[in-house]
């Protein structure tokens, strides 16, 4: 009972911390998400989507709270209705625009960019897309550049590189066609 209390407060203080971006929406979460925005970008999320951050919530196991995160004044970050996410990371500089009802593994990494290098002019961002009814299995790593095509499915600790066509299961490193669905 005082977990679901938790999950009701933090709800409402995500919905506050939310307010100058998205206005009142219905968000859900354990913990409070690491929210990095640097000033000037955009954050929109839509209604019903839900942060877990915790064991508690995702017994297959949570490295960390979620992390939103947005590099420059330029950097866009949306995200779908019904969509949720256990503590993974979004890292944009540029665009990361997640469709409804996308389903997003433990530990997954979703980035637009090679964050980790210093020079963006000779290795610019690159927006990522990711379809309605997608899944993303536990602990991805979606690389910069990459369209997720509507209804597909990307096993667990797959690293996607090119894009992936719609309702088709894709997995490895780095992730290839497995099945069309």
């Amino acid at each position: 009972m005082i977990w679901k209390l938790k999950i009701i407060i933090n709800s409402i203080l995500l919905r506050i911390r939310l307010l100058p971006y998205c206005g009142w929406v219905r968000v859900f979460c354990d913990k409070q998400p690491i929210l990095r925005l640097h000033r000037g970008s955009r954050l929109h999320i839509e209604s019903g989507v839900r942060f877990w951050s915790s064991s508690r919530t995702n017994t297959i196991g949570v490295n960390h709270r979620v992390i939103l995160a947005t590099h420059s004044s330029k950097s866009s970050i949306y995200i779908g209705k019904n969509s949720g996410m256990t503590g993974g990371s979004i890292n944009c500089w540029k665009s990361v625009r997640i469709g409804s009802n996308v389903k997003i593994g433990a530990n997954t990494v979703i980035s637009d960019s090679d964050f980790h290098l210093d020079d963006y002019r000779s290795n610019p961002p690159q927006s990522v897309f990711i379809g309605d009814k997608v899944w993303l299995g536990y602990s991805c790593y979606i690389n910069k550049g990459v369209t997720i095509n509507e209804g597909s499915i990307v096993a667990a600790k797959s690293v996607v590189t090119k894009d992936v066509e719609k309702d088709v299961i894709y997995g490895g490193v780095p992730a290839n066609l497995i099945k069309k669905i």
